[in-house]
């Protein structure tokens, strides 16, 4: 009924038959001093848009604008800016980035295993031959083993 009311209201220009009514009542708060086009017109129109991403014409329908700002309630100055794949595209990435950040964070703060009462240092060493590292254990003055080629793992000890 409000529509039709509208639509014949002489005083008010002529609504497009694709335009679909804004419920201004619907939105969401805004803090912005000025007024949307949309909610100025009293509906909403469809709008060409091109996709930041992958460059193509789209048109963002006035369908969707309503589900946007109304149900959706999204910020009344947003707009389209991708493509529905490069949107799908764009979504993968965040959902990929968050497990990857998560994963991380778990290792980050998982347990680690006790180690010795010793002061444990990692150093990378040259290679020694067995005669020289022989000689070094008989110090005594720290525990050392070779780990793999070319890093030791140095445990001073009491």
């Amino acid at each position: 009924a409000k529509a039709i009311a509208l639509r014949e209201n002489s005083n008010r220009e002529k609504i497009p038959t694709d335009a679909v009514l804004c419920h201004s009542d619907l939105l969401a708060p805004s803090n912005s001093y000025g007024v949307p086009p949309f909610v100025t017109r009293g509906y909403y129109v469809d709008t060409p848009f091109q996709c930041v991403d992958c460059q193509k014409q789209e048109v963002w329908l006035a369908t969707q604008q309503q589900w946007w700002y109304e149900v959706a309630k999204g910020n009344v100055e947003s707009g389209a800016n991708r493509c529905r794949s490069c949107r799908k595209i764009e979504r993968d990435r965040k959902v990929e980035a968050r497990r990857i950040y998560l994963e991380g964070l778990a290792q980050k703060n998982s347990p680690t295993p006790k180690r010795n009462r010793g002061l444990s240092i990692r150093v990378h060493l040259p290679i020694y031959c067995s005669r020289s590292i022989e000689q070094i254990r008989k110090t005594r003055k720290y525990s050392f083993s070779i780990t793999r080629v070319g890093n030791a793992h140095l445990t001073l000890l009491p």
